[in-house]
């Protein structure tokens, strides 16, 4: 495997800035603080919040595109919409999951994410007072954090 000094940049994941000089063919290899990889930007402080929002806010996006196709359609199962939540917007929602650590306040935030959007789904609002597991139960679909 040749590797290319002159495309080649890093990137250290520390809370504390950390400098680091990485020689390959003679060349030092440039050092990122944060760049974009897969759609996802990674920082070298390790903000995971902002990319836990950025991937709820693509996922509601999506969500938003299919409201008048499918959502609102009096014609498609409930079945047929979980199916289409599950496949289509939630993978949005947990793309890169693994990787990051999962904290208190992510979770929340793909917790509200996804009420949001079955809530959008199932024509809701919180004014209606309906509980999130009964939403959950009717589409049967489990919590994202599970």
């Amino acid at each position: 495997m040749i590797i290319s000094a002159s495309k080649t940049k890093s990137l250290t994941i520390s809370k504390i800035p950390i400098r680091c000089k990485i020689v390959v063919y003679n060349t030092i290899i440039q050092q990122e603080m944060k760049f974009k990889y897969l759609g996802i930007e990674l920082s070298d402080y390790g903000d995971i919040e902002t990319e836990v929002r950025q991937q709820i806010t693509k996922a509601m996006r999506v969500a938003g595109c299919l409201n008048d196709t499918i959502w609102k359609n009096k014609y498609i199962g409930v079945e047929v919409k979980s199916r289409i939540y599950k496949a289509v917007v939630r993978s949005i929602m947990t793309y890169t999951a693994e990787t990051r650590p999962d904290t208190a306040k992510t979770k929340r935030f793909l917790e509200t994410g996804e009420m949001k959007i079955l809530r959008k789904i199932t024509g809701k609002t919180l004014l209606d007072r309906e509980r999130s597991d009964n939403i959950r139960q009717t589409y049967k679909v489990n919590s994202i954090n599970e």
